[in-house]
């Protein structure tokens, strides 16, 4: 059998076509005609020509794609298809069928009534087919592909004689030579002298001309059907118990996992078919995690799928097929336990039952630093577990997209002149009509003229001068590097309006007194109260002794005003985690944290997310609970949020 337009008839039997139809396939970068139907053939096209060639010859061509994976699969189709006639049944090359019908066409009346019968059930499904018959396989392939009948017996040499030397399956370049040589027919060649032949053209076309005559023989080779796992149940009465399908179901299996077990073999899909007394039909499909063969594992699993058929007036007929099989030797059975845990195979494969099993994955380790590129995800019921996850460093048990944080905490009133730890600076002297020298007793701690809880007269700049009012002067050596007041500078004013103060504090809207600094408690500025540093306090005898009278007095500390929420922190120098700071709406404050750990981006793998360059991430540890991956960016300056640890 020799089907010359295989792949377009199958093509045209599931979508006919009026007119010229032609199969595209690509080849070295061209698109060229793969197959056609006889119509194309007719407006001189073939196979090999380019489609735009074909298509400015014949404008009305339509085409598809080819597809020549399922070409050969519907040809295994046919040469199963093609057993009804003889057992031996083997594959041609060039989309053809060669069968062994010694002893086989008697049984359909002989020869000739034989090949009738197959050329008409294969016009009734729309395939064209060119049969031959001969007492060789060559003689045979000769006569299908240029001449189509059948060799009497005895008489090869009659049958083939007239037919072109291209039918003894050669090769182009040899048929061409011959040609020129003026052999052009199978006679021709036979009446030829063989040595001649034999030192031009080689040992080749002499073994294929013996063959076609039946001198040297060639076996017809079979292809062995694939086992067949199928087994089924015909029923005296009908059934519609979901109990009797079910105990039906077992004794098929039982039956099934015999014949895989035998083969070492185990089915990875299953299929279920329950016929009804009215000849409806309805399929369970199952398939597996994992290759099995045990009755009592798969049994359970189809209760879900038998519990919706609808089994109307009663089954009949049952029948069970694995679809699909894959090799599952024999496993040693020892008294240890061994490491595989059928367990979690059976909950895949009844949590596949419901969702599908390619929607159950299992996270894969790859050899990458970068933390989104460190796993995979595959299907677990395709896939082994690997062993156990090394990482030097702990790694978060979430993983996200980089959030950016926003860092928060207490800054000082001018950010551009942060106050450095233990210095105190004096602020420039506010403008108003205050003298100098009222700024001055301000700033040594007295109290003013209007507080009668201070009994210590106010002194006077002449006082000041003749050494009288030195003993109300603090007792209080100058911060090394405070600024002094200039000469000509007015005296203070505060912004923010007095008000009422409690006992025993300063006034709010005044600077804090000697006593008040002297003590460490706190003063109030505007309306923001403030709690001195342990860092800033001094003890009482650590202090130097009061000023001569003609040392200038120590200028005013600045005031810090307390934190506040809204205030931004600066970015912590050497990219240290800060110390507050807000992400997605939640205020943290960082109460322990872990690193630098440097990552640098992979230079050999396109990545935008890390176009930025290298990251110093940090395991953060809040004071509300949670613990976070923060990295930071040292090229441009920035926190972020990547994971969250349990």
């Amino acid at each position: 059998m020799w089907f010359p337009r295989l792949a377009s008839d199958r093509a045209l039997r599931r979508h006919p076509v009026e007119g010229p139809f032609a199969l595209i396939l690509a080849q070295g970068g061209a698109e060229r005609i793969y197959c056609l139907n006889r119509e194309a053939g007719r407006r001189g096209l073939h196979p090999g020509m380019s489609h735009t060639d074909a298509r400015a010859f014949c404008p009305e061509l339509r085409s598809r794609p080819a597809d020549p994976q399922g070409d050969e699969w519907f040809l295994h189709a046919l040469r199963r298809w093609a057993t009804r006639y003889c057992p031996w049944v083997g594959i041609e090359e060039d989309q053809g069928l060669v069968l062994d019908v010694s002893g086989a066409t008697h049984l359909f009346g002989g020869e000739e009534a034989m090949l009738s019968d197959m050329r008409q059930r294969l016009m009734r499904t729309g395939l064209e087919v060119r049969l031959g018959c001969a007492d060789t396989r060559g003689g045979a392939w000769a006569l299908a592909h240029h001449g189509e009948g059948i060799a009497p017996p005895g008489e090869l040499l009659s049958a083939l004689e007239a037919l072109p030397v291209a039918a003894l399956r050669l090769e182009a370049k040899t048929v061409t030579a011959l040609q020129r040589l003026g052999l052009r027919r199978i006679g021709e060649l036979e009446a030829a002298a063989r040595a001649p032949l034999a030192r031009r053209f080689g040992m080749e076309l002499l073994r294929r001309l013996d063959c076609a005559m039946g001198r040297q023989p060639e076996p017809v080779t079979p292809l062995s059907d694939p086992p067949h796992y199928g087994v089924r149940m015909a029923l005296p009465d009908p059934i519609g118990l979901q109990e009797d399908v079910m105990e039906g179901v077992s004794r098929l299996l039982d039956r099934l996992c015999d014949k895989l077990k035998r083969r070492e073999e185990g089915a990875r899909v299953l299929r279920l078919t329950l016929r009804r007394v009215d000849m409806e039909a309805q399929s369970v499909d199952l398939r597996l995690a994992r290759p099995l063969r045990d009755p009592a594992r798969i049994l359970p699993l189809f209760a879900r799928g038998v519990g919706e058929v609808e089994a109307g007036f009663g089954i009949d007929l049952l029948r069970l097929e694995a679809l699909r099989v894959d090799r599952l030797p024999a496993r040693q059975v020892a008294h240890v336990s061994s490491d595989r845990d059928d367990r979690m195979d059976d909950l895949i494969s009844r949590l596949g039952t419901r969702i599908g099993l390619e929607n159950i994955q299992r996270f894969q380790p790859l050899d990458s630093h970068i933390p989104e590129r460190a796993f995979t995800l595959a299907p677990a019921a395709w896939s082994e577990p690997e062993g156990p996850w090394y990482s030097l460093r702990p790694r978060p048990l979430r993983l996200f997209p980089p959030e950016p944080v926003t860092p928060l905490g207490a800054t000082p009133l001018r950010a551009d002149t942060p106050r450095p730890e233990g210095r105190r600076t004096a602020p420039p002297p506010p403008d108003g009509e205050r003298d100098r020298r009222e700024h001055l007793l301000a700033a040594s701690g007295a109290a003013p003229a209007g507080d009668r809880r201070d009994p210590a007269p106010r002194p006077t700049l002449g006082a000041r001068e003749a050494g009288a009012g030195a003993a109300a002067l603090p007792r209080e050596v100058p911060t090394p590097g405070a600024t002094r007041l200039p000469e000509e500078a007015p005296a203070p004013t505060l912004s923010a309006a007095p008000s009422a103060a409690p006992p025993g504090n300063a006034t709010r809207g005044s600077l804090p007194t000697a006593g008040a600094r002297e003590s460490g408690t706190g003063a109030a500025v505007g309306t923001m109260e403030m709690t001195a540093p342990a860092s800033a306090r001094r003890p009482a005898e650590a202090r130097a002794p009061a000023p001569s009278s003609d040392e200038e007095p120590p200028a005013p500390a600045s005031h810090v005003p307390a934190p506040h929420s809204d205030v931004t922190r600066p970015t912590p120098q050497g990219g240290r985690p800060p110390r507050c700071f807000r992400w997605r709406r939640m205020r943290l404050t960082t109460a322990r944290a872990t690193g630098p750990e440097r990552i640098t981006p992979e230079w050999w793998l396109e990545d935008d997310n890390w176009r930025s360059g290298l990251r110093d991430y940090w395991m953060v540890e809040t004071e509300e609970g949670r613990r976070l991956w923060l990295f930071y960016t040292p090229q441009a300056p920035g926190w972020f949020v990547q994971g969250e640890f349990p």
